[in-house]
């Protein structure tokens, strides 16, 4: 695209424009001063718009970074799906962790170790953003071609930038060689393309997530941690908790300052306690400096380092404040499967890490093509799937049965879900927004800047369904098929709810038949397939969370039926059943990261089976007995379901 025919504004829309309709997401670009960042769209988040963004392009800009560099190194933050807020969970269990091992630090009070460990918390992420912003830039290079030497031009201009400050900073030396002591600075030297002032353990792991998927940069930051925690070990072999000795005189000085001014003190006693006032101020704010000092000398690497790569904190926060106690569970739970992932990397060695590296290459590699795939298919009829993603005509031989009370009870749940108003901006309202008139004049435009209020996009359910053959045999699948006609009767009047459905299951080489389920009309393709057997949960969670982007709707849901634990072949070769399991859980992290809201349906009424499910659904699984229990639910719960995990 050749910008000399557009403006740099309009450009960088068009380029945005593309990922809000990949990602399905919105996207607002803004251009203040200050730094570049990508952060979520909270205005649009009180309307009830939960997937949206702001990208600000410094202006002026940065030094060392054009705006063209900068827009695409943000966008890239949103394509690879960069940031998730469970780092900070992750973070802060390292850093209970690394307290608990120090001996110096032993009763600590409150204040100190708080301090201490929200400093060690931001030591571990700005080594994790250097690595993530090396990842998502090398990702990138491969759909957009022209960006890799875009990016490779502001990595040079930056490293020249960094060793200059260092210097100055005495972190460096003159000599060609001289290498920094902080973790984040020999990072950022491999990724600023200064090979001679970094360390070969930073060099090799930013080699290593090059072309990664998510899970590269977990593992990096896994390996690199070794190195950041000796670091720190040795910022902290003097630390002292010198707030608990400074509040020691602050309560002497209180004490001092309360007889001073006791109505029987007489004034020789008075001039002994404005003296004990006077030294006792003196030594606390004496200690409360060196406390300062203290904890600004070891936070100093990682201030510095967010100069050349941007903490965005926002993207990775936890904000609970219009959180249901559901939500926090449930991003507690993912913390904490998030610290036990970490954890099991730690057990492995630096080779089996290595190949587990070498793994992610290959992931990432998939998601450049999937990306490719799906920006060329923007704009068109339908996506561009995988090879193995088979697209196949089933068939049944019974008609759908349709429970009407289910039907009634539930289309008054649809209404609710549907009918939920939002503030919009348009001509019509009756209130002014502040933000956008201000904007409108600034920018010398007419858009709308009154608030009326509007029904919200409603909603979007998809059903995945196991089309196994146990499902088909058992009888089960007709049974899914009379839960469908159900809902398709219970939401046929409703205008903003759009029900869609799926039916997966696999073959011996490895293919995915799948069978999409547009309205009433296509239910008679629900049946099995005698040539797709087996159970590729893992397939089906990505190619499910992917369909159900794709769609419109404020609020999206999935719920995913099966009748036993995952089962996939390959090549004619059964994958283990451990690796398949752990395949499944990546694939559920993945999906979420698609599509947020998920749920299964367990009606394999084995206990076995069920605690294999548990382990990767977690909450979100329920487990019933058999498909006519999987529809008692929906009757029974199904309103209170949809309300809680969509809310």
């Amino acid at each position: 695209m050749k910008t000399e025919y557009l403006s740099h504004q309009e450009y960088f829309k068009k380029r945005a424009n593309i990922i809000e309709d990949v990602k399905n997401m919105k996207i607002d670009l803004t251009y203040q001063q200050g730094t570049n960042y990508v952060c979520p769209n909270t205005r649009k988040k009180e309307s009830g718009i939960t997937n949206a963004y702001v990208i600000n392009i410094c202006k002026p800009m940065e030094k060392g970074i054009d705006r063209k560099t900068a827009l695409y190194h943000e966008l890239s933050h949103l394509m690879w799906d960069s940031f998730v807020p469970n780092l900070n969970g992750l973070a802060r269990a390292w850093a209970e962790d690394f307290i608990s091992r120090q001996p110096q630090l032993d009763n600590l009070c409150d204040v100190t170790r708080n301090k201490l460990k929200e400093n060690i918390v931001g030591e571990y992420r700005i080594n994790f953003n250097v690595i993530e912003d090396q990842r998502i830039e090398s990702l990138t290079k491969n759909v957009w071609l022209g960006t890799g030497v875009m990016f490779d031009k502001t990595r040079d201009k930056l490293g020249i930038r960094l060793v200059d400050d260092l210097i100055s900073r005495k972190e460096l030396t003159n000599t060609k060689t001289s290498k920094p002591k902080a973790p984040c600075d020999n990072l950022l030297m491999a990724r600023f393309n200064q090979p001679d002032h970094s360390e070969n353990w930073s060099k090799e792991i930013m080699e290593d997530v090059n072309e990664s998927d998510f899970n590269g940069s977990l593992v990096a930051l896994v390996r690199a941690r070794k190195y950041i925690d000796k670091y720190m070990e040795d910022n902290l072999k003097d630390f002292q908790d010198k707030h608990k000795e400074s509040m020691k005189h602050h309560i002497e000085y209180e004490k001092a300052q309360e007889a001073f001014y006791n109505p029987d003190t007489n004034d020789l006693e008075k001039e002994a306690y404005e003296e004990t006032k006077q030294t006792e101020f003196r030594k606390y704010s004496k200690l409360k400096e060196e406390q300062e000092e203290q904890h600004s000398k070891f936070k100093s690497s990682a201030k510095r380092a967010s100069h050349y790569s941007h903490d965005h904190d926002s993207l990775s926060s936890e904000e609970f404040e219009d959180s249901t106690q559901s939500e926090i569970d449930e991003h507690e739970e993912e913390t904490n499967e998030l610290v036990a992932q970490a954890s099991e990397l730690e057990e492995k060695s630096e080779e089996e890490l290595k190949v587990l590296s070498r793994e992610h290459k290959e992931d990432g590699k998939q998601e450049v093509v999937d990306m490719k795939a799906t920006i060329e298919a923007v704009g068109k009829v339908g996506n561009m799937l995988p090879s193995h993603i088979k697209m196949i005509d089933r068939q049944s031989f019974t008609n759908a049965k349709i429970d009407h009370k289910t039907a009634t009870i539930l289309s008054k749940t649809f209404q609710k879900m549907a009918e939920q108003y939002v503030d919009n901006l348009d001509d019509t309202g009756s209130e002014v927004d502040i933000d956008s008139y201000i904007m409108n004049k600034i920018k010398g435009i007419n858009d709308p800047c009154l608030v009326s209020e509007k029904l919200g996009q409603g909603a979007t359910v998809l059903v995945s369904i196991d089309g196994s053959g146990s499902m088909g045999h058992s009888g089960d699948l007709d049974r899914a098929r009379d839960l469908l006609a159900t809902l398709y009767k219970a939401s046929e009047k409703v205008k903003n709810i759009k029900l869609i459905a799926n039916v997966w299951s696999s073959n011996y080489a490895g293919d995915v038949g799948v069978t999409i389920i547009n309205s009433a009309d296509d239910l008679d393709k629900i049946g099995d397939d005698d040539s797709y057997m087996f159970t590729p949960t893992h397939e089906a969670l990505i190619f499910s969370a992917k369909q159900l982007r794709g769609q419109d709707g404020r609020k999206k849901l999935m719920i995913m039926i099966t009748d036993g634990v995952p089962q996939y072949y390959k090549n004619n070769y059964e994958i283990p059943n451990g690796t398949l399991h752990k395949m499944t859980k990546t694939a559920l992290k993945k999906s979420l990261r698609i599509s947020p809201r998920i749920m299964c349906i367990d009606i394999t009424n084995h206990w076995k089976y069920s605690e294999l499910l548990r382990d990767i659904f977690g909450k979100r699984l329920i487990s019933v007995d058999d498909m006519d229990s999987a529809s008692k639910f929906v009757i029974k719960q199904f309103r209170n379901m949809v309300s809680e995990v969509m809310r």
